[in-house]
């Protein structure tokens, strides 16, 4: 990781070789380009942007180290736009652990906009068969050895950008309980991870779903989602849906020690779209999810996994992918390779 250097706020940065990202709302820079010539880490480069202290006071607005050792951006507008698979991302922040057996930082990603408005995890196949719940690929759901939901929909269908799959069959096929209507997959598909692109993706990536309360805290909701009492909930695929943590860290409202899971604003909060699936587990077949009041919310069984609401591809890339250019500006965002 190359050394920070402080730039004071009266100084233009000029860059006459390599490139250069900035981060506007702290005084680093980090040079994209080492010594060798060749391109930093967008980890290295990412973290080298953040202050070192750990924590951030209310109003905050930027990328910040939280007391778990992760780095997350903070507040209603910060620096964290990337293009991906010829479209935009934002980074979540950059996490320790996501990976099975795997160590080191890893760059998570949310697409800006969500791919459709889906239930959560109630479906019919064909028109026959009920399957229910928030359980995820490969989890007993009842009677049923591999429930069928939202998540074969990204990892069967958006991660292959296919309309067909091996073990799930055509994605038209799907239909909502309540309508029983074969479901267009075009969003899905059309906005699908490209083969060149899906070697950048964390394909062994460590989902947790322990059920959580929204009368937690950000720093409860981070442990709960980790932890249970019994067993540790988890799966491995390749994309998956924000954490509720990962919700109301992003929100600058509050201090980091702060320990109230109120008023995160929507307005203070870049994640923040209105209606939202997170992938929480809170209550029987349904999540936490973010209302438009830019709360999180939950057990409301008149918006049971039934209901629809926007769900946006998350993952992670794998730690080798490395930064080409941009500054992670809304104009100029980072690009990448291998």
């Amino acid at each position: 990781m190359n050394k920070k250097s402080v730039i004071g706020s009266s100084m233009i940065l000029t860059t006459i070789i390599g490139i250069v990202s900035i981060y506007i709302g702290n005084t680093y820079a980090v040079e994209n380009v080492s010594e060798s010539g060749s391109y930093n880490t967008l980890v290295d480069t990412i973290i080298g942007l953040a202050p070192e202290e750990v924590g951030w006071e209310a109003g905050a607005e930027g990328l910040y180290q939280d007391e778990n050792g992760d780095y997350r951006y903070i507040g209603g507008s910060p620096d964290n736009w990337i293009k991906f698979n010829d479209d935009m991302y934002r980074i979540i922040g950059i996490f320790q652990e996501n990976t099975h057996g795997l160590e080191g930082y890893r760059v998570k990603l949310i697409r800006v906009k969500p791919i459709g408005a889906y239930a959560y995890g109630v479906y019919l196949k064909n028109n026959s068969t009920r399957y229910h719940g928030v359980d995820l690929v490969g989890i007993n759901d009842g009677d049923q050895s591999t429930p069928l939901n939202s998540y074969i929909l990204l990892n069967e269908y958006f991660y292959n950008a296919t309309d067909v799959s091996e073990d799930y069959g055509k994605c038209e096929d799907w239909a909502y309980v309540t309508t029983s209507k074969t479901k267009n997959c075009d969003t899905i598909i059309g906005y699908g991870i490209k083969n060149e692109y899906r070697s950048y993706i964390e394909n062994t990536a460590t989902w947790h779903y322990n059920w959580c309360y929204t009368d937690l805290s950000k720093q409860a909701l981070y442990q709960c989602e980790r932890l249970s009492v019994n067993i540790d909930y988890s799966t491995q695929m390749p994309v998956g849906v924000m954490y509720a943590s990962d919700y109301a860290y992003a929100s600058g409202y509050l201090a980091s020690s702060d320990a109230v899971n109120q008023a995160l604003r929507a307005g203070s909060n870049w994640l923040y779209i209105g209606y939202e699936w997170t992938i929480t587990p809170n209550c029987w077949f349904q999540t936490l999810f973010v209302n438009p009041g830019g709360m999180i919310s939950s057990c409301d069984f008149n918006l049971g996994s039934e209901h629809s609401m926007p769900i946006r591809p998350t993952f992670y890339l794998k730690p080798d992918v490395k930064v080409t250019g941009g500054t992670g500006a809304y104009d100029d965002p980072y690009t990448i390779s291998m």
